[in-house]
């Protein structure tokens, strides 16, 4: 790319939008991701436009006719008490959910079963007990399959050089490298998976990724003795926006699961 060059992903749904990819395919002959460059230009994703999907079950039935949930935008926490029947958990999720819906502008919910799913228009949506007044006996636990939307992800990339990028606004990292499935539990690779090995990640700018600047989740020394070099980069305000643990300018961690 030229330094002039702009590309934006436009607002979607999707867990895992990646804008630019290189990806490792075990027997493959075009997917090798071997010898690759990637430099110039200036790379936008769309942490404000995007839309987050989230899932709450509710495991416990409600024990009084109002329950009290929490929801937090950005970091502010509003309460709403939503009135229920005492009943069971599909039916307390779905009166839950469409009261939400009805009430609650901002954002769309459904229910499926115990399922609570949460739409949002625009930021991180939580849904979760209001524990310091509610007394109804709900209990939740959810996920937020929300985490890996990086401007370049690198999955078993071998002698790659990344450089002279900037990398703004995206939901998850800016740049990923890691392993293109799961380790064995004895730390070994199977023999159709690979790591990133002698990848050069140089004078790369980031600002404002949600997740992480640079995450570098399993690499190997290649043939020139490194797995991942990052040098020369500016990480900046990772988190402004919208926050996600952890946070952080770069990230190492095993992968394992």
């Amino acid at each position: 790319m030229t330094a002039g060059t702009v590309l934006r992903r436009q607002s979607n749904n999707y867990n895992r939008s990646h804008l630019l990819s290189v990806c490792y395919i075990d027997g493959d002959p075009n997917q090798t991701a071997e010898n690759v460059e990637i430099s110039g230009g200036t790379l936008i994703g769309d942490i404000n436009d995007h839309i987050y999907t989230q899932y709450y079950t509710l495991t416990s039935a409600l024990t009084t006719t109002t329950v009290e949930i929490e929801i937090e935008r950005e970091y502010i926490k509003t309460v709403y008490s939503i009135p229920v029947t005492v009943s069971d958990v599909n039916t307390n999720a779905s009166e839950i959910a469409t009261w939400l819906n009805t009430n609650v502008g901002d954002l769309y919910a459904t229910s499926s079963g115990a399922v609570i799913t949460l739409y949002g228009n625009a930021g991180i949506y939580v849904l979760m007990d209001a524990d310091d007044t509610d007394t109804s006996g709900a209990n939740f636990t959810g996920w937020q399959d929300i985490s890996y939307g990086y401007g370049i992800s690198l999955y078993g990339a071998h002698d790659a050089y990344v450089h002279d990028i900037s990398i703004l606004d995206f939901h998850g990292d800016a740049i990923f490298a890691g392993i293109t499935g799961l380790r064995n539990i004895n730390g070994t690779i199977p023999s159709n998976e690979r790591t990133c090995e002698n990848v050069l990640i140089q004078r790369i700018y980031t600002e404002n990724c949600r997740r992480q600047g640079i995450s570098i989740v399993d690499c190997n020394p290649g043939s020139l003795g490194y797995g991942v070099t990052v040098d020369d980069c500016t990480i900046t305000d990772t988190g402004r926006d919208i926050f996600t643990l952890p946070a952080y300018g770069i990230d190492l961690e095993p992968f394992r699961g």
